[in-house]
């Protein structure tokens, strides 16, 4: 009877070893912190075209009217990337910007060159005609 009372007592500390076990591995996911999902990129930056309507005398500033006659104050920074030529009014540009401490910062502006004016010398060529002229 001996064997049959160590057999029963191995068996129950199996199973209680086995409950703590799992209880342990319950715990220890309750209390991790799910690992973070990838996602895209944040990104605050906003973007805005239009023409330049003005430039501050010392370059720190411009401000920019939109298709819809709306205009809009950006500051510019020694960090604000300037591409395409300078900063001049009633140049088309595309401003990359966020807004910091209440202020406009422009992180990014591109402007657009300026398109060549056509005149009669300028101007395409008209297609050639489909049909020849018979005699």
């Amino acid at each position: 009877m001996r064997w049959i009372r160590s057999a029963l007592d191995a068996e129950r500390t199996g199973r209680r070893l086995a409950v703590a076990a799992a209880l342990a591995v319950a715990a220890s996911v309750a209390l991790a912190e799910p690992s973070p999902t990838p996602t895209a990129a944040k990104s605050h930056a906003r973007t805005a075209k239009g023409i330049v309507a003005s430039v501050a005398p010392d370059g720190k500033s411009l401000t920019v009217r939109d298709e819809h006659g709306r205009e809009s104050h950006f500051v510019v920074t020694s960090a604000t990337r300037v591409s395409g030529g300078a900063l001049e009014t009633g140049r088309k540009v595309t401003v990359r910007w966020m807004p910091l401490d209440k202020k406009n910062v422009a992180t990014a502006v591109r402007v657009q060159s300026p398109e060549p004016e056509r005149t009669a010398s300028t101007a395409a060529p008209a297609p050639p005609n489909p049909t020849p002229n018979r005699p």
